[in-house]
């Protein structure tokens, strides 16, 4: 009998360690002919930019889903969903999400949702705040 509450308690109390599916995605731009950089960012993700020594732009998006499942994120990562594109003009550089609004989901698990965290990291020497940042000439 003792066996049996033991092997019920394992089960019960398994579900409780179950974790929401996040990742992290990484995408660099060389930014040696870049003077100013425009962001327009998904306004339901968190957004930061901060400056670092590096010689390139790092975008960092992180994602943890809501009642998602793995597979689930593997799939909409692969279609773009949380995708930022750079678009370059001349020495001016923006950063687009692909996807504005993301819908939340509804799965056999329940409604699924995401929250995306960006952070862009521009070489020393970028200044600016909220969505423009250039360098000084």
């Amino acid at each position: 009998m003792k066996p049996l509450f033991t092997l019920l308690f394992v089960f019960l109390t398994a579900g409780l360690f179950a974790q929401d599916p996040a990742d992290i995605f990484h995408k660099t731009i060389p930014a040696d002919s870049i003077k100013s950089v425009t962001l327009d960012i998904a306004e339901t993700d968190e957004l930061s930019v901060v400056n670092w020594p590096g010689n390139y732009i790092l975008i960092e998006t992180s994602v943890l889903m809501y009642n998602g499942q793995k597979n689930l994120m593997r799939t909409l990562k692969e279609e773009g969903r949380w995708d930022i594109e750079p678009a370059l003009s001349g020495s001016a550089l923006t950063l687009t999400s692909v996807e504005k609004l993301r819908p939340v989901m509804k799965t056999k698990r329940g409604l699924t949702e995401d929250e995306v965290t960006v952070v862009i990291y521009l070489p020393e020497g970028f200044e600016g705040s909220g969505t423009s940042y250039a360098r000084p000439d």
